[in-house]
């Protein structure tokens, strides 16, 4: 199918119709005139659209009429449709021209046959021929300077010249060798169809450096019929001696040229043993350079072996490493194929499936399963199908531990999906501590009191809905927010730093006062504890907050009771003593003293009794008036009391009923009350200007004993008046009407004595 040929680029014809022609880095050696000469051959011997495949360095842009650039970068071009055109082979570097080198210098000019077949007619025949005497083109008349001889064929032109022709042809071939210049044989003359022709030859070396390749141009111009006087002589004198002269003669010439063939031959063996050894000095060199390049190679392979054995060390480790990671981690991790067989797994795998070592290879299908619901063949089918990785819970039949199953696929180095890996965490403490999370989130949010966390730059991280309650802010206005700005204005800052938690790292509390979102202060009792991150360190602050206002105001209200209660029993007691005092000044029998002493006393426990009942320190007015004249009231109605609702303090109230007490005991004793018609009115009213609102109270007796004004101020005045007088600044005026005793009592209406409770009768409040 491959035909070879040895074919000489530059001297030998070109071929021609070629589908393609690869040259590559040959043209870089030759001269701009050779390039020009080669690059015209290449177009010559292609096809129409052929292509031209050129070394990397190679280019023919000074030849784009012939060639366009098919691939600039791999240098390949295509035939252009341009006339082909033959550089000539010879050119003339002396100053003359003859008419043969100028027919050859239009050898390879494109002319038309016609004009060629003529020009050949009147154009001298020439020979182009190499080193070695062998023809390479022929042109004009050459025939008969031609004379082959018998035996194998042969492009030789000493074997193939005249004989007459032969023995100047290799005298000047060796002189044009040598001096290498043009030569010129005259007045030569060889026999030619029985007639001697005068032949002229002219031989000229074409230089390579003017694009020739060595080449030798061999040019026989005919001048016809030989007519020299040497010739004439010659047949005039010719006789039998003289033949004979002539025939060793030309035996003479005939071996002398043979021995120039011999030597040509032999300068011919030795110019090709010298390129013989010149090809054999570069073969030695190539092989040299064969050699070099192995031994670098050689150190490559000994590099390359050197990296492969570091990484084949760095696999070891990292297989150890593997291995190792493998064994200790606590993550159960299973490594199927594509047909769900095990291909590695961890050892705490055990805990899961029935699994042991040596069951590599196997389906995992065939392993016993301890999951309650297996089903990892059908997820692990989905994970395949989808690429999607796949998340769930996994419990143990047991039901003591649960795991959280993660399927991925499983890709190898090329990105090819090669399995799975399926792998089970243990988060049974997890669920547990949600759960726990759970129910405290639960407890949190229904609390009635404010729990709330904040950062340790005081900035607030949780907010339950009993904070939304206390202070008004809602879970998003409160989240981020400082939590200084609950802090009310001079208060004291508590919670915004580790410094409130106590040295032992226990909750801190205390009593504060905070801001709300209306701007109104709340009192508050605080409870701060520390939040600590996984590594012990606090990370923050949670606070409890409950409403003290209630507890406060009853501590409050319970210590003025106290101070009251205390202040009413020294009261009482002075009271008493004043009593008793007084009573000891009068002129009363034991028994009478007795009496007396008593009846005050138990006025006393009464209007005490009324003053606590209600277990706010108060007593109404009409209470105490009812109270005291209780033991006096019968069914016919003796007794009548009236008058709008008054609230007498503590003090007020123990200083008026003993007023009540002394007028009821006289009023019993020498009054109204005496005698079974007596009658007695307890009125009061409301009496002063707004600014100074006050209540007149008038104790009116009638139907009694005839009154008649005492002589002396008894005890019972004197009790009155220093009771009501000197206790409650009220003022107290008696009336000694023949008719019935009347007294007045003005009672101002103070923060110390008590107040009128308005009615909403129009007619009662006119």
């Amino acid at each position: 199918m491959c035909l070879f040929s040895v074919h000489d680029l530059v001297k030998d014809p070109p071929f021609s119709r070629l589908d393609l022609i690869s040259c590559r880095n040959l043209m870089i050696y030759f001269t701009v005139a050779l390039q020009k000469r080669v690059v015209s051959r290449f177009h010559y011997g292609l096809r129409p659209n052929g292509l031209l495949f050129l070394g990397a360095s190679e280019a023919l842009a000074a030849h784009g009429a012939l060639f366009s650039p098919l691939d600039k970068k791999h240098r390949l071009f295509a035939k252009r449709d341009a006339p082909a055109q033959l550089l000539d082979i010879a050119r003339d570097n002396g100053a003359g021209t003859s008419h043969a080198r100028a027919t050859l210098e239009s050898a390879d000019v494109a002319v038309d046959p016609r004009i060629a077949r003529v020009m050949a007619r009147y154009s001298p025949a020439f020979v182009v021929i190499d080193r070695r005497q062998m023809i390479q083109q022929l042109s004009g008349p050459i025939g008969k300077y031609l004379a082959p001889s018998t035996g194998a064929v042969s492009m030789n032109l000493s074997v193939l010249i005249h004989g007459d022709l032969r023995a100047p042809l290799r005298a000047a071939l060796k002189e044009v060798v040598t001096t290498r210049r043009r030569v010129v044989r005259e007045g030569l003359v060889a026999e030619v169809n029985g007639r001697r022709e005068a032949v002229t030859l002219a031989l000229e070396l074409l230089d390579p450096t003017e694009g020739g390749t060595g080449s030798i141009v061999v040019a026989f111009q005919d001048l016809g019929l030989a007519h020299s006087p040497a010739a004439t002589e010659l047949d005039a004198a010719k006789s039998e001696p003289v033949a004979e002269l002539m025939a060793v003669r030309e035996r003479l010439q005939t071996l002398t040229e043979e021995l120039e063939t011999s030597n040509e031959e032999l300068q011919s063996s030795n110019e090709e043993y010298q390129s013989i050894n010149e090809e054999l000095q570069s073969t030695n060199e190539e092989l040299e350079t064969s050699k070099e390049e192995l031994q670098s190679m050689n150190e490559e392979l000994t590099t390359l072996n050197a990296e492969l054995n570091s990484r084949n060390d760095d696999l070891v480790v990292l297989n150890s490493d593997l291995v190792n990671l493998i064994d200790s981690t606590s993550i159960a991790t299973l490594f199927l194929d594509l047909q769900l067989r095990i291909r590695r797994f961890t050892p705490s795998l055990l805990e899961i499936f029935s699994i042991r070592d040596g069951d590599e290879g196997r389906p995992i299908t065939d392993i016993v399963s301890r999951l309650a619901r297996n089903g990892l063949e059908a997820d692990v089918e989905q994970v395949l199908r989808t690429l999607a990785p796949l998340q769930r819970e996994a419990r143990l039949e047991s039901g003591d531990r649960t795991f959280q199953m993660q399927i991925r696929p499983y890709r190898n180095t090329n990105n090819v999906i090669d399995g799975v890996v399926v792998t089970f965490v243990d988060v049974t403490e997890r669920g547990r501590a949600e759960l726990d999370r759970a129910y405290l989130a639960a407890i949190v949010s229904s609390s009635d009191d404010a729990i709330l966390a904040h950062d340790l730059a005081g900035v607030i991280t949780s907010w339950n809905v009993g904070a939304q309650r206390l202070f008004g802010y809602s879970t998003d206005e409160a989240v981020g927010q400082p939590i200084r700005m609950l802090i009310a204005p001079g208060g004291a800052d508590h919670g915004t730093s580790r410094g409130a938690v106590t040295a032992d790292n226990n909750a801190a509390r205390y009593e504060t006062v905070r801001w709300r979102k209306d701007g109104s202060l709340v009192e508050v009792f605080e409870s701060i504890s520390p939040v600590r991150g996984a590594g012990g360190a606090i990370v923050g602050m949670a606070q409890i907050i409950q409403d003290d206002s209630a507890r406060r105001a009853a501590d409050r209200e319970k210590a003025l009771l106290l101070d009251e209660l205390d202040h009413r029993v020294r009261n009482i007691l002075a009271t008493v003593s004043s009593v008793v005092a007084q009573t000891l000044q009068s002129e009363l029998s034991p028994e009478a003293f007795a009496a007396s002493i008593e009846g005050r006393i138990m006025a006393l426990s009464r209007a005490h009794g009324l003053l606590t009942l209600d277990g706010q320190g108060g007593g109404d007015l009409e209470a105490l008036v009812r109270t005291e004249l209780a033991p006096y009231d019968d069914a016919e109605g003796r007794v009548t009391i009236g008058g709008p609702t008054v609230t007498l303090t503590p003090k007020a109230g123990m200083a008026f009923a003993m007023a009540m007490h002394e007028l009821a005991t006289n009023a019993a004793k020498y009054g109204a009350l005496s005698v079974s018609k007596g009658r007695i009115s307890v009125t009061w009213e409301q009496s002063g200007s707004v600014d100074a609102a006050a209540v007149r109270i008038c104790w009116m007796e009638s139907n009694g004993p005839p009154v008649v004004a005492p002589s002396r101020r008894g005890f019972g005045t004197t009790l009155i008046e220093r009771a009501l007088g000197y206790e409650v600044d009220a003022l107290v005026t008696r009336t000694f009407d023949p008719a019935g005793l009347s007294c007045l009592i003005d009672l101002p209406l103070t923060l110390e004595t008590g107040h009128l409770e308005r009615s909403t009768d129009p007619e009662l409040e006119r």
